[in-house]
């Protein structure tokens, strides 16, 4: 440690690059569009708030300056987690640097330690890959008596998404003239909405679906928000 009128002086630990998973990623390779949080870690605890962050902690894509949707700073001010605004751009290149003016919690007069040459306190230039991207995975499970429809969800871009997962039942019923109708007998469904600014991957189910008797299956995911069929699966159980 290093001290400046009693005080240990801080400095950058480290900095993580969060996927929206959780997980780590290294700058060492493209980061993903949907990085969605930078988090500052330092080695004592150092003043911070909205103004102290936008002057010093600083995200540049190609020479412009990118804003912060959020950002969290910890309990024992040790670290602060940012959230980018939006994805950040694919196939484009990135700055990410930390100013000197950060101070210590204890005193004002004592600033994070900094290259002398540069001026900065951290900086790193990195790569972003043209990733963005919507996955949806179906998937019909059913036996003799049962069924459920599962739905996994792969978001990375802006997308949004607004619809209803459905897995139904039906009975043939013939009328006088012969005339075969699909009568429902069952229905387990649940809405599915992520907004454009959602980064996940996300598992839904409709549940299981009881059925007897039954003549045919039908799973389906309808956009209500485009009023119209994204998936759909009939099985004939005669």
């Amino acid at each position: 440690k290093q001290y400046q009128n009693g005080i240990s002086i801080p400095w950058i630990d480290s900095v993580d690059f969060i996927k929206y998973d959780g997980s780590l990623q290294s700058i060492q390779s493209e980061l993903t569009t949907a990085t969605t949080g930078i988090r500052v870690n330092f080695t004592e605890p150092v003043l911070l708030d909205e103004n102290i962050i936008k002057e010093n902690i600083l995200l540049y894509c190609e020479d412009e300056l990118k804003e912060y949707s959020s950002f969290e700073i910890s309990e024992d001010n040790k670290s602060v987690t940012l959230v980018p605004k939006g994805l950040l751009d694919g196939a484009s290149n990135y700055r990410f640097e930390i100013a000197s003016g950060i101070t210590s919690l204890e005193s004002d007069e004592v600033n994070i330690i900094a290259n002398p040459s540069t001026g900065l306190a951290y900086g790193v230039e990195f790569s972003v890959a043209d990733d963005a991207r919507m996955e949806i995975n179906n998937e019909l499970n059913y036996d003799d008596t049962k069924a459920s429809f599962s739905v996994n969800v792969v978001k990375t871009n802006s997308e949004s998404i607004n619809a209803t997962a459905a897995v139904a039942s039906y009975e043939d019923v013939v009328a006088d003239d012969g005339t075969v109708y699909k009568k429902l007998t069952g229905i387990k469904c649940l809405p599915i909405s992520l907004s454009a600014d959602d980064r996940c991957v996300a598992d839904f189910s409709t549940g299981e679906l009881d059925y007897e008797n039954a003549d045919t299956l039908k799973a389906f995911l309808w956009s209500w928000s485009d009023n119209e069929s994204m998936f759909s699966e009939i099985v004939d159980l005669k």
